[in-house]
């Protein structure tokens, strides 16, 4: 069943992407960028399943290979762009813990005189312990965007995969006013379902919004939301209902910044409830990202409601946090912090145990030649479920070689 919704979602997405492409008439006498890349190298980590301390604690060390292609065409109005991505890892303590991991992500932007449109569509097959505790090394962070698809429940070898669709839309009702428009479809199944940590789930919902400009650089968005959840487990769907004030300010490519409030309502279809229940809870969001001389931030603090794997509503407050400085042309340091905390929604409360996670890196990479760089890293993770009477504490490690001959940075 789930195939076939997956089926459907891809054919519906695709159709969508064939559209756009159409309605882009200069795609025709685009300009092709073939952009390939891999990094190989070497990896420890001291738990890798993130287990409580005091457990048996699971350690892996051996080698990986992370490959893919950016495939891009561009014209003045159009980008289409397609890239398909293998990370194959092999320990040598544990070959049980062996995992291929494959995304295929695509998009399409198109511009016209007082409309533009984009698609986004992403395929993903991947090791449980990838998708379920997320790392800090965010690859071009996109501000107040970030999504809530992992539990932290990493309870034994699985893996999972989920199609995600982006459609959005901006029209232009004046020199001043704009109307927006923005759709999401998530489906996401697990190998092994285990209630409470790994569930399947589905969630399809939409955006409406419309700004006002105040200047070229400043601009204020009103929006309201609507989406609904749907696990595999009976009786626990849910519909989602926001209302959001945005401030946007953005002065040239160094500096950006936003500001955002709002309220949510959440409608539950409780376990043998004779009528559904409701919760209001709030939103925000806050962050920036500044470009200076030699050195990069990005600071972005977020609290929403969505679902996520383990079969629940959660309110999350999510922290992101990324600074990269260039040391001299060829070297340049990064450190970045992720952290995340969960705590259910409604009747949920009573067998979600809320969250605490933290995922922090420093590393340094050498760039030995224009397109060839050395790369190392150290990270450490915790983790917290409430009632749990020890956290979970794992350190990683890794070395590695990176190639990618179109680099232009």
């Amino acid at each position: 069943m789930i195939a076939s919704r997956t089926t459907r979602a891809v054919a519906h997405s695709l159709r969508l992407l064939a559209v756009l492409t159409v309605a882009g008439s200069d795609a025709l006498a685009a300009d092709a960028i073939f952009d390939p890349y891999v990094e190989v190298g070497g990896i420890y980590n001291d738990n890798y399943f993130l287990a409580r301390s005091g457990t048996r604690l699971q350690e892996a060390n051996g080698g990986y290979v992370d490959a893919g292609v950016d495939l891009r065409l561009e014209s003045p109005r159009t980008q289409w762009r397609i890239e398909p991505r293998v990370r194959s890892t092999a320990y040598s303590s544990n070959s049980d813990l062996d995992s291929t991991d494959y995304y295929l992500t695509g998009a399409l932007n198109h511009r016209g005189e007082r409309a533009r449109g984009n698609v986004l569509v992403s395929l993903v097959d991947e090791d449980i312990v990838e998708g379920n505790l997320p790392d800090a090394s965010f690859d071009g962070p996109i501000l107040g965007q970030g999504g809530a698809t992992d539990s932290g429940r990493v309870l034994g070898a699985n893996r999972r995969q989920y199609l995600t669709a982006s459609p959005s839309a901006a029209f232009e009702l004046s020199q001043r006013l704009q109307l927006t428009a923005a759709a999401e479809f998530l489906d996401m199944s697990f190998d092994r379902e285990i209630a409470g940590a790994q569930v399947s789930y589905r969630t399809l919902g939409g955006l409406l919004g419309l700004g006002r400009k105040f200047s070229e650089a400043s601009e204020v968005t009103l929006g309201v939301g609507y989406s609904q959840f749907d696990p595999d487990v009976g009786g626990r769907g849910s519909d989602l209902q926001t209302l959001r004030l945005q401030w946007d300010y953005r002065t040239t490519e160094r500096l950006r910044t936003y500001f955002r409030a709002g309220t949510t309502r959440t409608k539950f279809d409780a376990v043998g409830a004779t009528r559904a229940r409701s919760e209001s809870g709030s939103l925000f969001g806050v962050g920036g990202q500044w470009a200076f001389l030699k050195s990069d931030l990005f600071v972005d603090l977020q609290q929403f409601v969505e679902a996520n794997g383990s079969g629940f509503v959660v309110e999350r407050s999510n922290l992101r946090l990324q600074y990269n400085h260039r040391f001299t042309p060829r070297v340049t340091g990064f450190a970045a912090v992720y952290g995340i905390r969960d705590q259910a929604v409604g009747v949920s409360r009573s067998v979600y145990a809320p969250r605490r996670y933290v995922n922090a890196n420093i590393g340094v990479e050498w760039r030995v030649r224009r397109t060839l760089s050395l790369l190392g890293r150290i990270e450490h993770a915790q983790q917290e479920f409430s009632g749990d009477a020890r956290s979970a504490d794992g350190n990683a490690a890794r070395l590695a070689v990176v190639y990618r001959p179109r680099r232009l940075d």
